[in-house]
């Protein structure tokens, strides 16, 4: 009788902890909920890995996998982007926001 591994020489037993679809998609979720300095490169490789599909080099069944990822980062860096303009905003009028605050909460106290 012949072993699995002696009828199919030339195939290689490697560890697979996912593809990189999957990884991509576990980046973008990642940055929408923990960090979103994940988001950005969640995009980035969604990018790469779509291009390796099309080209060939990485399963075709793992697309919709990426693209969701890579929408997620797409997602993600918007809302980044916008949170750092937020914050750069704030900071730049930081006396007047402090002052509209102090002002706001000495008219909530009941003399």
């Amino acid at each position: 009788m012949v072993s699995e591994s002696q009828a199919r020489p030339n195939l290689v037993k490697e560890k697979r902890y996912g593809s990189p679809s999957t990884r991509v998609l576990v980046l973008s979720i990642l940055g929408l909920l923990v960090c979103q300095l994940f988001s950005p490169v969640a995009w980035y490789v969604g990018h790469q890995e779509l291009k390796a599909i099309r080209s060939g080099r990485s399963p075709g069944s793992d697309e919709w996998i990426a693209k969701v990822g890579m929408i997620l980062g797409i997602v993600g860096t918007i809302l980044l982007i916008a949170g750092l303009i937020v914050t750069g905003f704030l900071l730049y009028h930081w006396e007047a926001v402090l002052q509209m605050f102090t002002t706001y909460l000495s008219r909530l106290r009941v003399p």
